[in-house]
């Protein structure tokens, strides 16, 4: 008969109980008949005694573990072979990860979305419960602008984990991309309770505030984007925006130029530069941001509007026109 090691181990240390359990009993027997005589023998049975329990102890915790292993071994092998295993979870967790970092890089630049979609979906088939793989895939969707189908991971992920301010953020840019700035707001606000240091959520809710002449509390959330991340120039952009909303043009100059120094190929921070500079009368100033705007985004037709509106002022009539005609030819419908 082929007996395993782990079997005779076990067979051995349950031999080895049996035959220290006689011990036990035996001296225990013993030390109760000869213990009226004295005592003279009671420091032999209890030496023998001790012994014979630390005999069983080591016996019994030995055939515990010998079992136990064996058991785990035996479940291990009856698992089916087509049990996801935790390295292919992990590499599929690996995947979407890495999707999702290519959604905020390469698909957003290229338009890549698909294979990412793919990812996140083949993440949500093994585990319908993962709340990141639903706002990954939401995210990608909304990129794509099928925000039906995004609303709908978005929500989901929402509602698996409640706390997750990102999935938030991811929604209300959602709902500012369909004009609904109230439930964006809302969304945006959310977000930052739940991480009050994210930077983004402030611009975010900046914007979508702006979008609704909620001039002050616009200012108020760009100002603390700022703060949070003073080398954004989106932040600065959007509230030299308001700023000439609120006809304060030496701060939307200041917060303008700020914007072109962080970057200076935003063709709108010089645009929005130039309206303040022709508002306040500096024609020079205007034309000169109005030119470097149309450098940098030849199809701008509200540049060549301004540019016009700023050589007619001056006297520039001809070029005025050529300016006023090309906006006006930009601006038909292609």
């Amino acid at each position: 008969m082929n007996l395993s090691p782990a079997t005779v181990i076990i067979w051995s240390c349950v031999i080895i109980f049996v035959f220290t359990a006689c011990l036990t009993i035996g001296g225990l027997l013993g030390w109760v008949v000869l213990g009226g005589e004295g005592g003279k023998n009671h420091g032999k049975y209890l030496s023998a005694l001790f012994k014979a329990l630390i005999l069983e102890v080591v016996a019994s915790g030995i055939t515990i573990f010998y079992n136990y292993a064996h058991t785990s071994r035996s479940h291990e092998s009856e698992m089916p072979a087509d049990r996801p295993s935790s390295n292919k979870a992990s590499s599929v967790k690996l995947k979407y990860a890495e999707a999702y970092d290519r959604r905020t890089e390469d698909s957003a630049r290229k338009g890549d979305f698909d294979s990412a979609i793919a990812e996140f979906s083949e993440a949500i088939g093994l585990d319908a419960a993962d709340a990141h793989a639903f706002r990954g895939r939401g995210g990608v969707y909304a990129s794509k602008g099928n925000y039906v189908l995004a609303f709908a991971d978005l929500n989901e992920a929402i509602r698996l984990n409640p706390n997750d301010a990102l999935s938030f953020q991811f929604r209300g840019e959602a709902y500012a991309h369909t004009g609904d700035f109230n439930a964006a707001i809302t969304d945006y606000s959310e977000a930052i309770r739940l991480n009050p240091s994210d930077a983004l959520s402030y611009l975010n809710r900046g914007i979508a505030r702006a979008n609704k002449r909620d001039f002050d509390l616009a200012i108020a959330d760009y100002s603390e984007a700022i703060r949070l991340n003073p080398n954004d120039p989106r932040a600065f952009q959007g509230r030299g925006a308001v700023y000439i909303g609120k006809v304060n043009y030496d701060a939307a100059i200041a917060d303008e130029s700020e914007a072109i120094r962080l970057n200076p190929s935003d063709a709108l921070s010089f645009l929005n530069r130039a309206i303040a500079s022709l508002s306040k009368g500096d024609l020079d100033s205007a034309i000169a941001d109005y030119s470097e705007a149309i450098r940098l985004d030849p199809n701008n037709a509200a540049a060549y509007q301004g540019r016009g509106a700023s050589r007619a002022a001056k006297g520039y009539q001809d070029l005025a026109n050529a300016d006023y005609n090309m906006a006006a030819r930009l601006s038909k419908p292609q």
